[in-house]
């Protein structure tokens, strides 16, 4: 009888960067949610990190959820994205037939006039599905 050592498969993990800003991809669209990363059947989802690079400057606020279809808000909900940095999310989550990843930026008050930064999201494919 195999032990569990012998037995197990080796996971990989895919680390994907997905670069967003406010005048490619949320322009007129402040509490919407753009399709950011669409995962293979089998992902494993382990982390996911939003990463400011250039605040979104609205007059008031300017938040960022992270989610899939099931739910927009899983990973992050309402980061702030009104100063650069970074907010992470050690929720996982499985894919068994694939998914996608979303953002949704919500701003408050004036529409900004910048605004940009990445997606970082860290998977494995479970091995029945190579």
């Amino acid at each position: 009888m195999p032990t569990l050592a012998s037995a197990a498969q080796p996971r990989v993990p895919v680390a994907q960067r997905i670069d967003f800003s406010y005048a490619g991809d949320f322009a007129g669209r402040s509490g919407a949610a753009v399709d950011a990363l669409k995962l293979p059947p089998g992902a494993m989802v382990q982390h996911v990190v939003v990463v400011t690079t250039t605040a979104f400057n609205s007059l008031t606020s300017d938040v960022m959820s992270a989610g899939d279809a099931g739910d927009g808000t899983f990973y992050l909900n309402g980061a702030d994205v009104h100063a650069a940095g970074t907010d992470r999310s050690g929720t996982g989550k499985d894919y068994p037939t694939g998914g996608v990843i979303t953002l949704t930026w919500t701003g408050v008050a004036t529409v900004p006039t910048q605004g940009a930064g990445s997606l970082f999201v860290e998977y494995y494919i479970h091995p029945d599905f190579l």
